[in-house]
């Protein structure tokens, strides 16, 4: 889940962005992993109407806070230790 919530902080706000980011994710994965999110209260879903209508994901406050820690955990890991 850590991959989407990157994706949508970077800008990917919609479904297709989201797909094309992260393309080793199944359509299917992705959709759980939104509404995973959503259920979490990491993320929220706007949908905009006009024709099409769209649906728009974006970090709630704490989407955002966690999105930080995990950020600040990859930089140490990145930094501290060799893969």
């Amino acid at each position: 889940m850590t991959e989407v919530l990157f994706s949508i902080e970077e800008g990917n706000s919609r479904f297709n962005n989201l797909r094309e980011d992260l393309e080793h994710i199944s359509d299917h994965i992705l959709a759980d992993r939104l509404r995973n999110l959503e259920q979490l209260e990491l993320v929220h879903k706007s949908c905009i109407p006009g024709n099409p209508p769209r649906t728009e994901y974006t970090l709630t406050a704490k989407g955002e806070e966690l999105s930080e820690i995990l950020g600040g955990l990859c930089d140490f890991a990145e930094s501290k230790m060799q893969f």
